[in-house]
């Protein structure tokens, strides 16, 4: 306690209140700029959401009008997608749609390398038997 603490108790106490008066006023500008952050990711989110549902629809319709695929087999698809999960619901969770994403792409990548390496051994088998014929061309012209 100070002097002046000591000497005028009131006028002490009236700082000490004004100061945690400011401290509050800080938190709640500060949960008040959180909030409008919040709020404005949000209403972003949304557009950005809004903006996919247009395109997946807009696809939906296309490829229907092009007869790629009828309303009944999307609705067929939809419901099958639905159930990966496991759950019912009327939407796929995300996260199990990263790792189906991730296993396709480990499975896409091992039958590239596959093919690949097919590919490698037949180009392989091949640059053989070009060697070996030249090497028949130049022990032929020795003879």
């Amino acid at each position: 306690m100070s002097l002046f603490d000591w000497f005028f108790p009131e006028q002490a106490q009236a700082i000490q209140l004004r100061r945690i008066a400011e401290q509050h006023q800080s938190v709640d500008r500060s949960r008040s700029r959180e909030s409008a952050g919040a709020d404005y990711r949000l209403s972003r989110l949304e557009e950005h959401l809004g903006f996919v549902a247009l395109v997946v629809g807009s696809l939906m319709e296309k490829l229907e009008r092009s007869g790629v695929v009828s309303r009944r087999e999307l609705r067929e698809a939809i419901a099958e997608l639905d159930e990966l999960d496991g759950i019912r619901d009327g939407r796929l969770d995300l996260a199990y749609l990263q790792e189906l994403s991730s296993q396709l792409e480990i499975e896409s990548a091992l039958s590239l390398t596959k093919s690949s390496d097919r590919s490698i051994d037949d180009e392989i088998a091949q640059l053989k038997t070009r060697l070996a014929q030249l090497e028949k061309q130049k022990h032929d012209q020795m003879l």
